[in-house]
């Protein structure tokens, strides 16, 4: 799914090819005499930022969310080798490496690269832009911020500058400041990715029925795109109130509106999502079919991982087993290493391995730095009847609502909730009198 806004125009292009020119002017480069075209290929969200330069012999959109995962990354491939062996303008070589990286989770690499690129080419906008993005992406709030501030000043029409400071807004709950951005998101014409945003800070100030209103109202989008995220996110909303039927309703209408326009990476995300919520409404055969269902329809890690591990908290080992078996078809890369950890580490607890699971995940969260809800940990914990470190990783949860709205198949839908719950019970389990009241209290008004 390729952006809709253009490549700003590079600054210093001295010697350069002709990367960065609008798509209605071209829609390939040349590196020497290969000629390359610029894709979006973000292994797990599609559309959240800018085009970088691509890999060679790519066409059409993103390979990487539409089950041809590995042909994306033979091209991915291709463009590296093409760097390694070709007199390629340092910009060129950047955005490439730079691109993979973060295409591929490896967010400190990702940082490293734009940041060179962007002490080479001081008014390069996608330097700056997906510098601030890792970042955010890792956490490092105040140095998103910062780069942020400077891809403003070099393109101030690039909307995705102002989503990106939304979210680090939110994160800080900083919400005025959110709310700021978000209105110049929607002043540059981008209705979809504002009534995303709005949807989420509404969540999070407490107006539930206005985040429902922004989020109907997505889903009649004639942006195609927005609509298909507005259902996945209706379903969170609902999920997070407790309304767990109707999250399945919206996920249901959201999974015939992409079933009609031929979208297998979104109606994966969506059947992952509702396999999540049939297994928590003990509908363990239907779960089932709905994981299933996912990892037909797309082979990228992080929905492997995703479905993976639903079904294996279901105890459908030999599915899981499978799953984790198609992760390794993707050896040497960032995003599967930490999604076979991940789905490993599940097995092993169902499989009550309980040393080996707990070896998996902590590795895992040594080597995985995105800023995400450690659910994993938390649950292990909990299982494995270690509850001090799980009501540790569960109060990490509850203070970061945000995670779940940054992106909308980020995270199982209603999860943020469902942790809220835990933590109240280990709480009262362990005599936590005036915590218990606290949280029981941020529970009751989740779901009135």
């Amino acid at each position: 799914m390729t952006a809709s806004v253009c490549l700003p125009k590079p600054h210093d292009s001295a010697g350069d090819s002709q990367i960065g020119i609008p798509p209605a002017q071209a829609d390939t480069f040349s590196l020497g005499n290969v000629t390359v075209v610029r894709v979006r290929s973000a292994c797990a969200r599609p559309g959240w930022g800018p085009e970088v330069t691509g890999p060679p012999s790519a066409r059409g959109p993103s390979r990487m969310t539409q089950r041809r995962h590995q042909e994306a990354l033979e091209h991915w491939k291709a463009a590296l080798n093409l760097a390694n062996r070709s007199r390629l303008t340092e910009r060129e070589d950047f955005r490439i490496r730079g691109g993979f990286a973060l295409d591929t989770a490896d967010l400190r690499q990702a940082e490293t690269t734009f940041a060179a690129g962007l002490r080479l080419y001081p008014y390069d906008y996608l330097a700056a832009f997906y510098l601030a993005a890792a970042q955010r992406m890792q956490g490092n709030t105040a140095a998103a911020i910062a780069n942020l501030q400077r891809a403003e000043q070099i393109d101030a029409q690039q909307y995705y500058t102002y989503t990106e400071r939304a979210k680090c807004d939110l994160l800080l709950k900083k919400y005025p400041e959110a709310r700021a951005q978000i209105d110049k998101v929607r002043s540059l014409g981008e209705t979809g990715p504002a009534d995303r945003l709005q949807a989420a800070w509404q969540y999070l100030t407490g107006d539930f029925v206005g985040a429902r209103q922004t989020l109907d109202r997505l889903t009649t989008s004639t942006d195609a795109d927005a609509a298909s995220r507005g259902y996945l996110m209706l379903a969170s909303l609902d999920a997070e109130i407790g309304r767990l039927q109707d999250a399945v309703l919206a996920l249901r209408r959201g999974i015939e509106f992409d079933s009609n326009r031929g979208e297998p990476a979104f109606l994966a995300d969506k059947r992952i999502a509702l396999a999540w919520l049939l297994a928590r409404l003990g509908e363990a055969g239907p779960a089932r079919a709905e994981a299933l269902e996912a990892l037909r329809l797309d082979d990228s890690p992080e929905r492997v991982m995703r479905a993976g591990t639903i079904l294996a908290r279901l105890h459908r080992l030999e599915d899981a087993e499978a799953a984790s078996q198609a992760l390794h078809s993707f050896a040497g890369l960032q995003s599967a290493e930490l999604a076979s950890l991940r789905l490993e580490g599940e097995i092993l607890l169902a499989r009550h391995r309980y040393p080996e699971a707990l070896q998996r995940f902590e590795q895992l969260s040594r080597l995985d730095v995105r800023e995400s809800f450690p659910e994993y940990l938390a649950n292990a914990y909990s299982v494995t009847g270690d509850t001090e470190r799980a009501a540790f990783y569960f109060q990490e949860i509850v203070d970061s609502p945000a995670l779940e709205w940054l992106e909308a198949a980020a995270e199982f839908p209603g999860l943020w909730a469902e942790c809220l719950q835990r933590f109240a019970t280990l709480e009262a389990a362990a005599g936590q009198q005036d915590q218990t009241r606290r949280l029981q209290a941020l529970y009751q008004n989740q779901i009135k």
